[in-house]
């Protein structure tokens, strides 16, 4: 036998002998057809009617304002809406969330297809 057919021999049989090991040790492997992805959820997004709508930090027209919306611009629903069905949660580039009337926007959904806010 020549020297080099004798290294790939030697590799072969160590080779053979870690996933016999392995085998024995854990098992086969499941061959499981791949999981299908969900793409993300497209964003729910309304439409401010409104001249101008003050964002509110909670769904109450007396508190704080964080930011204001104008007419015909875009805002993302977070898909909660208050107890009354009178304010939308909305997020603000993605991270802050805000309240705002649902006078106010044009929702894609009916208010009350929303998830109701349970929180502080």
């Amino acid at each position: 036998m020549h020297k080099s057919s004798l290294v790939r021999y030697s590799v072969l049989s160590v080779v053979v002998l870690a996933v016999s090991l392995f085998w024995i040790l854990v098992g086969p492997i499941p061959l499981t057809p791949a999981q299908e992805v969900t793409p993300p959820a497209q964003p729910l997004m309304a439409r401010v009617t409104a001249e101008y709508e003050p964002v509110r930090q909670a769904p109450c027209a007396v508190t704080g304002t964080i930011a204001q919306l104008y007419r015909g611009q875009s805002v993302e629903l977070t898909g909660y809406r208050s107890a009354d069905g009178r304010w939308l949660q909305v997020t603000l580039l993605g991270i802050d969330a805000g309240w705002v009337a649902a006078e106010a926007v044009e929702s894609p959904l009916p208010v009350a297809e929303l998830r109701l806010f349970v929180g502080h």
